[in-house]
């Protein structure tokens, strides 16, 4: 488990760097603002806002509805929550001893620092999960197996479409030079390696090594796509009139997405620190 990740705070990712509201750079602002979408900036004093209405920036007091404290958790859903409130698309202030020393919002999950800990994660993970397979005995012939036993399930069901064969033609190819070749990679590194994710965590779980209602597979499928594609977490487009749009629904998606994978990696790890090997409970094909 990526303890730093698991336990990111706000201040992880907010912006330190403010940009104050200053009446002799308004223009500037108030294009910035309206670029970025929001309406708050802070004031020199770190007390208190201005805000852009209409006929320009206005001085208000820094309402708390507005704030959030440093060492609040970054995937706590309660946080999340306080991003919602009022306006999910206004900026809010990190605020310590009465005074702003940070502001964020929802995009700021995109930071580097999440992405980075995230993909660190995915790879103690994947591997934890290659030795799991191991520990209980299973090879890489025993998920060919399983994979071929599908296989010819669905053939028999002409219906049910060609997901397993072409997995299985993936694995063992019918032409002999690619079939060597394949299993020559296969013969280099060790057991797993070769096979995706995807196939490896179905095969844990229909062999009942995991639990289905702890790796929930659409979770850790998607959080794995977006680090392994380098896709933005949180959704952002430009309108016509050249706003930026945010997509709240990401963010709600994103953090469930997480916490399932915490969830999943407590578990591995709980597992693989079990001294008790689990084969006898497991279905071998």
């Amino acid at each position: 488990m990526n303890e730093r990740l698991k336990n990111a705070k706000i201040k992880d990712i907010a912006v330190t760097n403010l940009i104050y509201y200053d009446s002799v750079k308004e223009e500037f602002l108030k294009q910035f603002c309206y670029r970025n979408r929001i309406s708050y900036l802070p004031a020199a004093d770190r007390k208190s806002v201005y805000k852009l209405n209409h006929s320009g920036f206005t001085p208000i007091s820094l309402s708390q509805d507005y704030c959030l404290a440093p060492d609040e958790h970054l995937f706590d859903l309660n946080t999340v929550k306080k991003f919602e409130k009022i306006d999910e698309n206004e900026i809010k202030f990190l605020v310590d001893k009465g005074s702003i020393i940070g502001v964020v919002h929802i995009v700021d999950y995109n930071n580097e620092f999440v992405a980075v800990e995230i993909y660190r994660s995915f790879h103690r993970f994947e591997n934890a999960l290659r030795s799991l397979l191991m520990k209980n005995g299973l090879s890489n012939e025993d998920l060919i197996s399983w994979v071929k036993i599908n296989r010819d399930a669905e053939m028999f069901n002409s219906n049910e479409g060609f997901y397993w064969s072409d997995k299985y033609k993936r694995l063992m190819p019918l032409d002999p030079i690619k079939l060597s070749k394949v299993e020559k990679q296969r013969s280099m590194v060790y057991p797993f390696q070769t096979f995706y994710f995807s196939d490896l965590l179905e095969y844990a779980l229909d062999i009942n090594l995991l639990d289905r209602n702890i790796f929930i597979t659409k979770s850790l499928y998607e959080l794995r796509n977006f680090m392994a594609h380098n896709r933005h977490f949180i959704a952002m487009a430009e309108s016509d009139e050249g706003q930026l749009i945010y997509n709240f629904n990401h963010l709600k998606n994103f953090v469930k997405n997480i916490n399932t994978f915490f969830s999943a990696s407590e578990e591995l790890e709980r597992l693989l620190n079990n001294n008790i090997k689990t084969s006898d409970s497991i279905l071998i094909f």
